[in-house]
């Protein structure tokens, strides 16, 4: 029995003597495994690259006609024709709607005749004219011969003729003069009846009845004047505002773009126009530029945007905005060996919506942290690996 109890104690102790050491060799490996399992945090990078930045400004604009006049009659009286439609092309020099005025035609008729008879008084006056002055050369021819042949009364009545006839000739050519002013006048108005296109483009307003009365000049009850508005649509004026901080960077002859709906792809235009005034309620100055408008695609009034280039910079370095730490003074995370986090200070020069330039403390090939910059510290160690997005995603087996 003693035997049998012996080993068992030299049993027990190397059985305590080897759990101990295998707990104390486990105890110290556990650290190092923990740190080997230690999952880094991922984080999205961009490269600082070398490139051209350009900044830009965004405005709405309204397309509007090249030119375009509302028509009024200059004459009163009933719309005799309507020779045109809403909407229709018409050429420059188009008749459009003529006005009939009451009694124009026998008032023409009358003048005429006037004119004829006026010119046909001056003739005879002028026939009087030419005989009473070679009555009075052949008296005095004779008196000139010998004073006993002619009396003195027959020489003073030839000469008294011939001032009468001259006065007469006057008289005739002032009565001609004005029954021509008269029919001038009568048309004049003859012609105004006719209302013309002044130039190419689309009848936009169409206000005319055949057999409405119109009176000149006056203004409709709507408030709108005039029985016809022509638009020049083929060439558009597109109107915007600069801020009065970006009127310097607009010229003439800048380019810019022009989006609007319906429109798939966007349109080139050069700015023509400046109005060089600074609106004082607004603080911004008109800009015009012209669009060739052919085929009608975009309807005048329509709203449009229009993007403009203010500022171009070559060969810089580029960074992302979102990778810009805002403060103080910017800064970025840099990533250094092993992925280390480094904050770095740097000077920022012109900006866009999306990049910025790096005027110093970056070169081009650094990488930078982007994204979500709160949850990152200096020295910290990150995962710039980009994830396999082919790569099936793990099942959790339980």
């Amino acid at each position: 029995m003693f035997y049998l109890s012996a080993r068992s104690d030299r049993f027990v102790v190397k059985t305590f003597w080897l759990v101990s050491f295998v707990c104390i060799a486990n105890y110290g490996l556990q650290p190092k495994a923990a740190e080997n399992n230690i999952i880094k945090p991922r984080a999205l990078t961009a490269t600082v690259v070398r490139t051209n930045l350009a900044r830009s400004a965004k405005e709405t604009g309204e397309a509007l006609p090249n030119r375009e006049v509302s028509l009024q009659p200059r004459v009163s009286g009933f719309v005799k024709t309507v020779e045109v439609h809403l909407g229709q092309k018409v050429e420059s020099g188009q008749l459009l709607a003529t006005i009939e005025i009451p009694e124009l035609e026998s008032d023409l008729r009358k003048g005429r005749a006037l004119v004829r008879r006026s010119s046909e008084e001056v003739n005879r006056a002028q026939a009087l004219l030419d005989e009473a002055s070679l009555s009075l050369k052949r008296t005095s021819a004779v008196a000139e011969q010998g004073a006993q042949l002619v009396a003195a009364q027959e020489l003073d009545s030839a000469k008294v003729r011939l001032r009468v006839a001259s006065a007469t000739l006057a008289a005739a050519n002032e009565q001609v003069e004005m029954v021509k002013a008269d029919l001038l006048r009568l048309e004049r108005l003859e012609r105004d009846t006719k209302i013309l296109s002044p130039f190419a483009g689309r009848v936009t307003r169409h206000a005319a009845v055949e057999g409405q009365w119109v009176t000149a000049g006056a203004t409709r009850s709507d408030g709108s004047s005039g029985l016809f508005r022509i638009s020049e649509v083929d060439q558009l004026r597109i109107v915007f505002p600069v801020a009065s901080s970006l009127v310097r960077m607009v010229r003439v002859g800048s380019s810019a773009t022009v989006f609007t709906d319906g429109i798939k792809l966007p349109l080139n235009v050069t700015v023509s126009r400046r109005s060089e005034q600074i609106d004082p309620t607004t603080r911004t100055m008109d800009i015009e530029a012209d669009l060739p408008n052919p085929n009608g695609d975009i309807s005048a009034g329509t709203y449009v945007t229009i993007n403009w280039v203010i500022e171009v910079r070559t060969n810089i370095l580029v960074i992302p905005t979102d990778a810009i730490v805002r403060g103080i003074s910017p800064k970025v995370l840099r990533l250094g060996l092993n992925g280390v986090v480094e904050e770095r200070a740097i000077k920022i020069g012109m900006q866009t919506s999306d990049s910025a330039e790096v005027l110093s403390g970056l070169a081009e090939g650094d990488l930078v942290a982007v994204g979500r910059l709160g949850s990152l510290r200096q020295g910290q160690q990150v995962d710039t690996s980009k994830p396999d997005s082919s790569a099936p995603p793990k099942k959790d087996v339980r």
